[in-house]
């Protein structure tokens, strides 16, 4: 396959910056796949795409060196595979709670006998080259999603699936699910105590592990913990930053212009 393997870059010992797309748009994240993130997530799950958008967002991240990455909707094998066929390099599957739905998310992720996917890389062939069949269950990365109480008492069972390549922690909610008010919130000792729990598997079974991070602190901290793919940016949050800077910022001039002529 001639694209690169987020799954090799991981074995190598390689922190991966992920971006994450919410934006249903192939000219943002074209722009996005311009700035060199190493992996870009399209989210269909709380995202605003729907598939005929996501390919186009994948066309326009495949003329950059990024590599795309799917969250789906569901543990569902017939977007799941669509996904693939469309070209992603991975698929992150929320709401994984069991060793059970962790064999079904991998099997849809897999060609026989690894899985049970069917055969049809209709723009994956275009993308990755000619050898895709051969290659794609090796290549293809597949991160269950943990975000329950329910998943982390099940971790070790999910991470003994065949195949499943790691997991991406959902703080948020985890949080809801733990009970905790302060969602997200790194330094509440329930959730980082859940976090620490679910690494410590993770090294265990020699897996990976992904997560969001919303500060530099935050970054340094899950350096520290052992997260291998960080994700910094939402681009929806991002745009809406931006934007609201430049509005103060337009503003506080006009205003000072205005107190001026007074």
């Amino acid at each position: 396959m001639k694209v690169k393997s987020i799954k090799q870059q991981l074995k190598n010992g390689k922190k991966l910056i992920n971006a994450w797309l919410a934006i249903p748009n192939s000219w943002t994240a074209e722009i996005i796949g311009k700035l060199g993130f190493d992996v870009i997530t399209i989210d269909m799950q709380h995202g605003l795409a729907d598939y005929k958008t996501v390919v186009s967002m994948l066309q326009s991240i495949s003329i950059s060196e990024s590599l795309p990455i799917v969250r789906v909707p569901w543990n569902d094998p017939a977007i799941i595979m669509r996904a693939l066929d469309a070209g992603a390099m991975g698929i992150i599957c929320p709401m994984i709670n069991t060793k059970k739905e962790a064999s079904k998310f991998v099997g849809a992720c897999r060609y026989p006998p690894g899985g049970y996917r069917s055969y049809g890389p209709i723009r994956a062939n275009l993308y990755s080259g000619a050898d895709y069949f051969e290659n794609s269950n090796e290549k293809i990365i597949t991160l269950a999603m943990i975000e329950t109480a329910e998943a982390v008492r099940n971790i070790d069972d999910i991470l003994s699936v065949e195949g499943l390549d790691g997991v991406y922690i959902g703080t948020m909610d985890l949080s809801i699910s733990l009970g905790i008010e302060d969602h997200g919130e790194l330094s509440n000792p329930i959730l980082r105590d859940a976090i620490v729990k679910i690494v410590a598997s993770v090294k265990k079974h020699h897996l990976v592990v992904g997560m969001h991070t919303r500060s530099i602190e935050e970054i340094k901290l899950l350096q520290d913990i052992g997260i291998q793919i960080i994700t910094p940016i939402n681009d929806s949050k991002l745009f809406q930053a931006a934007a609201e800077n430049v509005f103060k910022q337009t503003k506080m001039a006009l205003d000072a212009r205005a107190e001026n002529k007074i």
